[in-house]
């Protein structure tokens, strides 16, 4: 008996612990999208629903009842390539009023300009610190709305720390942050179709931006991106993306330029006509041949990449002329 009591009260004190905040009705319609193959409507739906039910989006322990009832509404108006949507998503969150059976309206808006990417069955990632998708960014701004109104229901300042969240992009920078900057240059209005992703040395995507992301660039425009760049010999692949014919440089040259923290240079790429996609190396320390018993020993790399030249040694030399 005393067994059974303590596996009640474990069981119960898990469940209370684990309880994730929300329970949100998530429903994606797709009436306007003429398809013979809605099946990437409902994995999507069901993406969203696991993606914001079962985050956990705060450090407070709540028991199940004393979860947020609401719903997201997205209306699919145009699928504009196989992986990108544009539509809008209406979000509603209620609390129930204290001492009766009625619920008021906490939050009720439509949001009318949504654009995100998705793949059938893609995970939805998401980083506080890094805008990964315009997708989980768009729905995690309004999970901390609706965080913040019901909090500020049971204290003044209650909700001050999710308006805050919902106001960064993963953009800000900290002292140990790497920064990239784009610089779109003049792509006569088709600056729209460029964009990045900086990839780890497995290839998962740290921070992307631009078309990737869902985000619209605009020519003359300067877009900074901060993502943790670790100050190792780690190699870090920078994919420049363009979903038109001679992107980057269309009518004039875009560059892209990655800085360290404490502001040197990392990369700086002025790239000529991209179509599709090209991809750079980039190292938050110096590359180079580090074997003072090299021909070619460069005393300021700190990380060796291969290229060490010995008196032994045949040599290859690629000239490209024009």
């Amino acid at each position: 008996m005393p067994k059974l009591f303590l596996l009640f009260l474990a069981f119960t004190f898990s469940s209370f612990v684990n309880a994730q905040e929300l329970m949100c009705n998530i429903s994606v319609n797709s009436s306007q999208i003429q398809s013979s193959d809605k099946k990437i409507f409902r994995t999507l739906q069901t993406a969203i629903y696991e993606f914001v039910n079962n985050t956990k989006w705060t450090n407070t322990n709540i028991q199940s009842e004393e979860k947020i009832e609401c719903s997201m509404l997205i209306n699919i108006s145009k699928r504009i390539s196989n992986d990108e949507f544009e539509g809008t998503i209406q979000i509603q969150s209620t609390r129930p009023i204290y001492g009766t059976s009625y619920k008021s309206t906490l939050f009720n808006f439509i949001d009318n300009n949504f654009r995100f990417k998705y793949l059938e069955f893609q995970s939805l990632e998401f980083s506080e610190t890094t805008h990964i998708s315009n997708l989980t960014s768009v729905l995690a701004f309004y999970v901390n709305i609706i965080l913040g109104l019901d909090f500020a229901t049971f204290s003044e300042d209650g909700g001050n720390i999710y308006f805050t969240k919902a106001q960064s992009d993963g953009s800000c920078c900290y002292a140990s942050s790497a920064n990239l900057q784009i610089f779109t240059n003049n792509q006569c209005g088709l600056s729209q179709y460029l964009g990045f992703e900086l990839q780890d040395s497995l290839g998962t995507v740290i921070v992307s931006g631009g078309y990737n992301a869902g985000n619209v660039w605009e020519d003359n425009m300067y877009y900074n991106y901060c993502f943790p760049l670790n100050d190792s010999c780690t190699n870090y692949n920078l994919v420049l993306y363009a979903a038109n014919s001679n992107g980057w440089n269309i009518c004039s040259q875009a560059s892209a330029l990655v800085t360290s923290s404490t502001g040197d240079t990392l990369l700086y790429l002025e790239p000529n006509y991209i179509y599709g996609s090209r991809s750079y190396s980039v190292s938050a320390a110096s590359q180079g041949c580090t074997d003072p018993l090299a021909n070619n020993y460069d005393p300021n790399a700190v990380c060796d990449d291969g290229s060490c030249c010995y008196a032994s040694s045949a040599n290859l030399q690629i000239f490209t002329n024009n």
